[in-house]
């Protein structure tokens, strides 16, 4: 399986879809909803079965990415491995994370476990987890517990262990970007920053990010969107008080965002421009690709041409 199995789903799972905790809402500015317009829903047979890190599953049990791509499904390697939460397979390697929380590396030729190491056991973490990552001579494994450990394919050891954040519930990675000469973690509560000169971070609630080649898009759980430039150094902002958006991405000069209470959001990159539209959703979950908002039997295109 690519995506967490439906035993630990229960126990082990930040719902992505829940409502914002807070008991105020997120109330549209009137000189910028648009009430009289509708989201063009398009009905399918198909439902979300289960959103993971850039992937969603559904019903008819087809893995699409965030490019709205069909990802294919290896079924050799659920005869081979059994206890996975995310996995990678690269030529004959399967690297994986483990449900209590161990990094392993498993060779299809020799049919055997070649390495494997624990870290601290949780017991909630978020979907979002990423997967393994083949870089170079390396492998980047993100584990449940709000690390990052290097593996040196050549040494046949961790050579590197980063560590972002450490809390009590949903402290794994939920999301990156690897350049040539930086990498950017992020967790619930932190964004973290490591380059060749220097590191740095940013402590706040996070839903997740936006990345670009020159910039990026922080989105927070009290509402706002953030423009960072790639040194964190902020360049723009707005807020939508009380908001707490479900899924959200970029399609060429416009930033969509879906808010709990079933708002679509549609931003100029700039963050000087916005429109609110009312889309009717009710507690469905929502997923981004670069085509269209998936939201369980319905989707829509974007960019929004109404």
């Amino acid at each position: 399986m690519v995506l967490l199995r439906n035993s630990f789903f229960g126990i082990l799972i930040l719902s992505l879809f829940s409502a914002c905790s807070n008991k105020a809402h997120f109330i549209p500015n009137l000189s910028n909803f648009e009430k009289e317009k509708r989201i063009p829903f398009i009905f399918t047979k198909t439902t979300l079965k289960f959103v993971g890190n850039n992937q969603v599953l559904l019903s008819d049990n087809r893995l699409i990415d965030s490019h709205g791509k069909k990802v294919i499904q290896n079924p050799e390697t659920s005869d081979l491995i059994n206890d996975e939460v995310v996995f990678t397979k690269n030529k004959n390697f399967i690297a994986y994370v483990t449900e209590n929380n161990s990094v392993t590396l498993f060779d299809t030729v020799q049919k055997q476990v070649i390495f494997s190491e624990k870290f601290p056991t949780v017991s909630t973490i978020d979907r979002r987890l990423p997967k393994p990552l083949f870089e170079k001579d390396s492998i980047l494994y993100f584990t449940l517990d709000g690390k990052v450990a290097v593996y040196s394919i050549p040494n046949n050891q961790i050579s590197r262990v980063i560590s972002v954040n450490e809390t009590e519930d949903y402290s794994n990675i939920i999301g990156y970007r690897l350049s040539e000469n930086s990498l950017i973690l992020l967790t619930h509560k932190k964004l973290l920053l490591i380059s060749d000169n220097y590191d740095d971070n940013i402590i706040v609630d996070i839903r997740g990010a936006i990345f670009q080649d020159d910039n990026f898009y922080l989105i927070t759980k009290n509402g706002e969107i953030r423009n960072y430039d790639y040194k964190l150094s902020l360049q723009k902002q707005i807020k939508f008080p009380f908001a707490y958006f479900i899924a959200f991405g970029k399609v060429k000069e416009k930033i969509y965002l879906i808010e709990s209470q079933g708002y679509v959001i549609e931003i100029d990159s700039d963050l000087d421009k916005y429109r609110v539209i009312d889309s009717e959703l009710d507690d469905e979950n929502c997923f981004f690709t670069d085509q269209k908002f998936i939201c369980d039997e319905k989707f829509f295109r974007l960019p929004l041409s109404i």
